[in-house]
């Protein structure tokens, strides 16, 4: 992810330096063709860079998006940790005390 965000910044940068020699070359244009074909040049690179910029903003919130979906399963498994560290096992009947077994070897007598 990190590639593709560095190759979008390169792009914008890019974008950007066009956007300039396109304005630097409004001033020099000489009739109507020119300044209509450099304004759409200019129009066109504003519409890719938008798209850019919405691209790199969505890129971002997906590993947001991620990072917290991470972070919800790693408190899941902590609580269920605790829970199971923390909880006794049931061990029989404690209301009339305890379940013994005993046996009598022999006679009462």
């Amino acid at each position: 992810m990190a590639v593709k965000m560095q190759s979008v910044r390169t792009n914008l940068a890019d974008l950007y330096n066009r956007i300039a020699a396109l304005l630097n070359g409004s001033w020099t244009a000489s009739g109507n063709l020119d300044s209509q074909q450099i304004a759409a040049q200019q129009q066109a690179l504003l519409l890719h860079s938008q798209r850019e910029a919405q691209a790199m903003l969505a890129a971002a919130q997906r590993l947001e998006a991620q990072r917290q979906a991470e972070d919800v399963v790693l408190q899941q498994a902590a609580i269920q940790s605790y829970l199971k560290a923390t909880t006794l096992a049931p061990v029989g009947d404690w209301q009339n005390g305890p379940q013994l077994e005993m046996k009598v070897r022999g006679s009462l007598k």
